[in-house]
């Protein structure tokens, strides 16, 4: 009878949980939402934050508010996000650098695939190669048979060390066998301005950044590392159309500290997703040379686990 008793009991409490977190997920939200952007205000994470916290605002009628926490290449205001309370007041703006800065660190600062709750991918910018016109290759087959004529002799920039132009080149140039040098700045900004000039030879940003260069011919771009050519420029092709098959992009999405109500997870997502997937926001993502995605919770882990994988072998083979 003890025994009974004490299964009856379980199952009364863990019935209270089961309505106790339906009731939370239920009321949700409440009071303003907190929307962490591991990054300086200003920049391109910002804003596109920015914007989706205004469209998750106005769909769930309460403020979504960006708190920015930059520094250590998006670290401090990953732990800061992964260390609140999971109760879907607090959410992460992701990047690529989510995964990357957590596989290729040695001392694994946090686990990417466990610590957070995926709430929704929000697009991805494909990376494009731009050289400066004095660089004596009119597409890409030339340019790897430049590099590869004098090994050591092409310099590229970075947003600093394991920065998207950086993992980009450097991935790149071990695939088509370049011996190249990095030269770090100190952001987007100054290393753009460093290839405009000529001080660097080469750069593998987003194509956003660099188009009006590359339409007011101070850059020439040779490719974009998507499976389909950038409606921003269509006149350059993919790497897989010049011969050499290559894709690498910055991705941008939401998170949720680990432990978040699944319902919860899934308001916030559907509010992201009914925002994303507008004619106008469509339009304004794609119009910059970005991809749509708005996936759900299931696809974006499933994203994020395949981004893993790859780092993951990445750093296999001792690249970083």
């Amino acid at each position: 009878m003890f025994k009974n008793y004490l299964a009856s009991a379980t199952l009364g409490l863990v019935a209270l949980g089961f309505a106790a977190s339906a009731a939370v997920a239920q009321d949700y939200p409440d009071r303003p939402i907190t929307l962490v952007v591991p990054f300086a205000a200003g920049g391109g994470t910002d804003i596109l934050a920015r914007k989706v916290a205004d469209g998750i605002s106005k769909s769930l009628g309460q403020p979504v508010v960006v708190e920015n926490k930059p520094g250590a290449g998006s670290l401090i205001g990953i732990q800061y996000a992964s260390q609140q309370k999971p109760d879907g007041y607090t959410l992460l703006m992701m990047s690529s650098s989510y995964v990357t800065n957590a596989v290729l660190s040695e001392e694994k600062p946090y686990d990417p695939a466990v610590d957070f709750e995926p709430v929704t991918m929000v697009s991805i910018s494909p990376t494009a190669l731009v050289v400066h016109p004095s660089v004596n290759a009119e597409n890409l087959k030339e340019f790897i048979d430049l590099a590869k004529r004098e090994p050591g002799s092409v310099n590229y920039g970075t947003f600093g060390d394991r920065s998207q132009p950086h993992l980009s080149s450097v991935l790149f140039g071990a695939e088509a066998g370049l011996e190249m040098n990095a030269i770090p700045y100190n952001g987007g900004g100054p290393a753009v301005t460093a290839v405009v000039s000529g001080e660097v030879d080469m750069l593998m940003p987003t194509i956003m950044l660099v188009q009006p260069h590359v339409e007011s011919g101070a850059l020439r771009a040779l490719a974009i590392a998507s499976s389909d050519r950038s409606p921003l420029a269509p006149e350059v092709p993919t790497f897989a159309e010049a011969g050499f098959p290559f894709e690498m992009g910055t991705w941008f999405g939401i998170a949720a500290p680990a432990g978040t109500d699944a319902e919860i997870v899934k308001t916030v997502s559907d509010a992201a997703i009914a925002f994303l997937t507008t004619d106008e926001m469509r339009k304004e993502i794609e119009g910059e040379g970005s991809v749509l995605l708005a996936l759900d919770p299931a696809k974006t882990k499933d994203f994020i686990i395949n981004e893993i994988d790859r780092w993951t072998k990445v750093k296999e083979r001792g690249l970083f």
